[in-house]
């Protein structure tokens, strides 16, 4: 699951009490670099981020424990609304799909409001 933060985030503490198996979590800079993964993260286990020097977190992504071991801090996200995502250096694979498919659940609600306000 994506989340999008607000502009300015320099740290961060996710509730992990409602999980039920370990993930992985990806940080994002507001340009989709990756700039913190935190990996196997235990259920009812708080995880903690801080971002490091000029950093400051947009968006961070949950994913099966496993799934971001190719994921490199550095690396970049880019994704293609064709259906194809991919982080540059990491390959294809189930972590691009997963973020594309929780980017569009961020857009499409977004889109859907702007639409309204402007027929209104």
């Amino acid at each position: 699951m994506l989340f999008c933060l607000p502009y300015g985030t320099t740290h961060i503490t996710i509730d992990m009490s409602e999980m039920l198996l370990p993930i992985d979590i990806v940080f994002f800079d507001s340009n989709l670099n990756v700039i913190g993964i935190l990996n196997h993260v235990s259920p009812y286990d708080d995880a903690v981020f801080i971002a490091e020097g000029d950093d400051r977190i947009r968006y961070f992504l949950e994913v099966n424990a496993g799934e971001a071991k190719n994921v490199s801090v550095g690396d970049t996200m880019h994704y293609v609304v064709t259906g194809e995502a991919a982080i540059e250096g990491a390959g294809n694979g189930i972590f691009g799909t997963i973020f594309l498919a929780a980017l569009c659940v961020i857009i499409l609600p977004f889109l859907a409001d702007l639409i309204k306000s402007e027929k209104d």
